[in-house]
């Protein structure tokens, strides 16, 4: 039997401006028809990526799959793909909170849970939205049990950046789960003040 991470994103969520969450999910299945389904989960809005990982399905095979969302609104369901599997299953890879984060850096941080077939390399990619927009240099090797990591920087203080870890295998890319690191805030106001009541310890 195989696995596979499906992967979806919210292209408009309906609600305007203000956005409005989400649920979402995914059908797929050996037929046009499916018939299997994951179960729902949010919040997600407009621009957001999501996944589900789906084991058990068949080696050799094709499988129809397709993203739905639901709120208030209504229901939508995206367009229909497929894909193709192996004997060997897919790589699973997961998304780590970031760690040593100052104003200007932060480092990423992931864990390959199964290398599939053959080890491979890693990367992260980032930015200030889950549209990502910048990415790590492909580094290697990396196979099954392997935490990995790597620093970003030219950061801007008091901002959040959405980064999700990914690995690459005989040129499949698999990712992990969008996760959000906030850099810190510069702290000037806070050394002036405690600068002032040390002054006046002295006076008194």
């Amino acid at each position: 039997m195989a696995e596979a991470i499906l992967n979806g994103t919210v292209v408009d969520d309906g609600g305007g401006l203000g956005g409005l969450a989400c649920e979402v999910r995914f059908r797929y299945g050996t037929t046009l028809a499916m018939g299997s389904f994951t179960s729902w989960k949010g919040s997600y809005y407009t621009g957001m990526n999501f996944q589900e990982i789906v084991s058990g399905l068949p080696g050799n095979s094709t499988i129809y799959f397709q993203a739905e969302a639901r709120n208030i609104i209504g229901s939508i369901t995206g367009g229909q793909l497929s894909f193709a599997t192996s004997s060997a299953a897919l790589p699973v890879v997961s998304t780590l909170p970031a760690t040593q984060i100052t104003e200007t850096y932060a480092t990423l941080n992931g864990y390959l849970a199964f290398q599939g077939d053959r080890p491979g390399s890693f990367s992260f990619e980032y930015g200030a939205s889950p549209l990502y927009g910048m990415q790590t240099p492909w580094q290697e090797p990396a196979s099954t049990g392997d935490y990995f990591y790597a620093v970003i920087t030219q950061l801007t203080g008091g901002q959040a950046y959405h980064y999700r870890a990914r690995f690459k295998n005989g040129g499949i890319i698999t990712y992990g789960a969008d996760m959000v690191v906030f850099t810190l805030s510069a702290t000037g106001g806070l050394i002036l003040i405690d600068e002032n009541l040390e002054l006046l310890l002295r006076e008194g």
